[in-house]
């Protein structure tokens, strides 16, 4: 249900020979943010259908009484949204914003990015990669937390690339950061794993290099590299930033 929620949403915005893949990554935190920013019409929907449910055990009088109670709630609801363009706020937006981060950590980022036994591995030799994770701190520095996520896993490759970000339509490429193993893709921004081909994909991914532990385990590595990257990036029209 969420997927074809996504779908429909963001039908217009994604390419068609991507909106598949997109939907099935991304049903969780879009779908349940989409569901945030209308549920009062989940919530009238919820209250048909208990009403439903009382009415045909016998409850008639009660049934009567909520959907009365529920209409004027909703009516009300209503009456301030049209008065103060409720659903236009900031708050309202940021409210819904951090309903959707808290579920997306603690419920389904723990369960899409790393197993288990790995996520207590991570928080107790790197506490600062485990909650910077978690909480999302990460987003936005890949630059740094690619590197410390790669150092982590075994048998890890970290790659440099340029990226396109499959909602915009000029889909210009950007730098980034992100982690390999067994064919599956580690991205610190999107806290969450790939398939490795889907991501390629998805993200219409230039890759710059690839580099295994021996290679990014050494002092300085960052800044060893750093130079030709950058060259690569303005010779490939890849828009970077000074932390590379």
């Amino acid at each position: 249900m969420l997927k074809c929620i996504v779908k429909l949403a963001y039908k217009r915005r994604v390419d068609s020979n991507i909106i598949d893949i997109f939907s099935n990554y991304f049903k969780y935190e879009i779908g349940i943010e989409l569901f945030l920013n209308i549920r009062i019409i989940l919530y009238y929907i919820i209250c048909i259908i208990a009403v439903t449910y009382l009415y045909y055990n016998d409850k008639i009088i009660t049934s009567y009484i909520i959907f009365g109670a529920n209409i004027l709630l909703l009516l009300y609801f209503l009456r301030d949204c049209y008065k103060k363009k409720l659903l236009e706020t900031p708050n309202y937006i940021m409210r819904s914003y951090k309903i959707t981060k808290w579920i997306i950590g603690h419920y389904i980022f723990k369960k899409q990015f790393l197993i288990k036994e790995k996520w207590n591995a991570v928080k107790k030799t790197d506490r600062h990669l485990y909650y910077s994770l978690l909480s999302g701190y990460s987003i936005g520095r890949c630059h740094d937390y690619a590197l410390d996520l790669a150092l982590q896993i075994d048998n890890a490759i970290l790659v440099y690339a340029g990226i396109s970000n499959p909602i915009c339509k000029s889909r210009k490429a950007c730098a980034h950061a992100f982690v390999i193993r067994n064919r599956e893709v580690f991205d610190t921004n999107q806290r969450r794993s790939f398939n490795v081909d889907d991501y390629y994909k998805l993200f219409n991914v230039k890759v710059y290099n690839l580099w295994n532990y021996s290679e990014y385990s050494e002092p300085n590595f960052k800044e060893k590299v750093s130079k030709d990257f950058h060259k690569w990036c303005k010779d490939n029209n890849v828009s970077t930033y000074k932390y590379f």
